[in-house]
């Protein structure tokens, strides 16, 4: 599962069990810590059904939270997703 950058703070539960934790989620902008981070997470393989709890907390930009969607799919086409954006953004610049 790829996890975009995300403006904020977030965590990140799968099946109920706290897999990352961006910055540092709070209830006040004293507390927090935002960090703007990418992820990829691999998922176990045996599991076929998947809970996916992301809790966002933002205190410091406009744009809050995820600006692209999450992905899932094998480890090798995220990867391959990645590096081809990547390269696309060198040839750009």
């Amino acid at each position: 599962m790829h996890i975009p950058k995300a403006y904020s703070s977030s965590k990140l539960w799968i099946n109920g069990t706290l897999i990352s934790e961006i910055g540092h989620v709070e209830k006040t902008k004293a507390n927090s810590l935002h960090r703007r981070h990418v992820q990829i997470i691999p998922l176990n393989t045996d599991a076929t059904i998947f809970e996916i709890v992301i809790q966002v907390s933002n205190f410091y930009h406009n744009k809050a939270g995820f600006d692209k969607p999450l992905l899932l799919g094998t480890s090798d086409r995220i990867y391959n997703t990645r590096s081809k954006r990547i390269v696309a953004d060198m040839l750009f610049i």
